[in-house]
């Protein structure tokens, strides 16, 4: 069985407030962490990764 991959771009927004970064995805779920000491913007990828590797998994349309 071969593997292929995809690359989607999807688009969420965060915010920081109190050393806390705050992700919300298209679909409304939102995640927040500690800033710690990389930069903002850089976690707030990782964490909308996160979201939109979970949401698929559960479906293809999980970001509807």
């Amino acid at each position: 069985m071969n593997t292929v991959k995809i690359n989607i771009e999807v688009s969420g927004t965060y915010e920081v407030e109190n050393g806390l970064v705050t992700v919300t995805a298209p679909n409304g779920i939102s995640t927040t962490t500690q800033v710690g000491d990389s930069p903002a913007e850089t976690i707030a990828r990782m964490m909308l990764r996160e979201i939109v590797d979970a949401a698929l998994e559960k479906s293809p349309e999980g970001l509807e």
